[in-house]
């Protein structure tokens, strides 16, 4: 397994002293440190990665319902509903059905799925015998539902991202651009930050406001860490790329 170790506190002084010698107030600094974690976390979470996330994000969600939930006829649903039928037919095997398995609207599938995930977080594969039941129709609502919900976290990220951009001053700016995750950029609003403390010891709050977000499965301690120590060192990149370009165009 790929791990990464950081000295944050030699990364954070680094940093200072580039931006220091940049001409940067230390607030300006820690709000590009900011945007860069920002970046790292909203790549980090799940589904991890930049390409083709949106794209492993739905197939993860179709899992997820296909595996909780095995889908009837409008028909045949409604005959286990009214007691007329009392068997179904799940994955080539007819097994006996109690009402508490029938999900007859969204908001009880949506709650089904929640409330049977594993270890990881991720959705269980129930057996024939214990999965949830609902009508095409409903698992249809269901699955839009849940597509729109993909990428509240990672949005929320590129949200506080955004927010905390703005407290960088003068013409060079770190930014997420709109082409960033774009899939998920339309949940951005979720996301907000705070620039706090004296302007010689700043501190940049990151606020992610999407519920799951702080789940481990959705984004671990680890992860995060690895966004803290990234940022910092990306920050301190970019402090060296543009120090070169300023002598070059001088």
């Amino acid at each position: 397994m790929l791990t990464a170790k950081f000295d944050i506190a030699k990364l954070a002084s680094s940093v200072k002293q580039a931006g220091k010698a940049f001409g940067d107030t230390n607030r300006t600094a820690i709000a590009r440190v900011g945007v860069q974690i920002c970046r790292e976390l909203a790549v980090s979470t799940q589904v991890y990665g930049k390409g083709g996330a949106k794209k492993k994000q739905q197939d993860a969600i179709a899992a997820g319902i296909h595996g909780t939930i095995a889908t009837v006829s409008e028909k045949q649903f409604r005959d286990l509903v009214s007691g007329k039928q009392k068997r179904a037919k799940i994955r080539n095997r007819w097994v006996e059905v109690d009402s508490s398995r029938l999900l007859r609207d969204v908001e009880s599938a949506m709650k089904w799925i929640d409330d049977h995930r594993g270890a990881k977080g991720h959705a269980e594969q129930m057996p024939q015998d214990s999965i949830g039941i609902a009508s095409k129709s409903t698992v249809a609502k269901v699955r839009r539902a849940r597509f729109l919900r993909a990428g509240m976290a990672k949005g929320g990220f590129i949200g506080a991202g955004v927010a905390i951009a703005r407290h960088q001053k003068g013409a060079n700016r770190i930014a997420i651009g709109k082409n960033f995750l774009g899939y998920a950029q339309k949940h951005a609003e979720k996301g907000t930050a705070q620039a706090t403390g004296s302007p010689f010891k700043p501190i940049a709050k990151l606020i992610n406001k999407s519920r799951h977000s702080g789940s481990g499965y959705v984004l671990s301690d680890a992860e995060k860490s690895k966004a803290i120590g990234y940022g910092f060192k990306k920050t301190l990149t970019w402090y060296k790329r543009a120090a070169k370009t300023a002598i070059d165009q001088s």
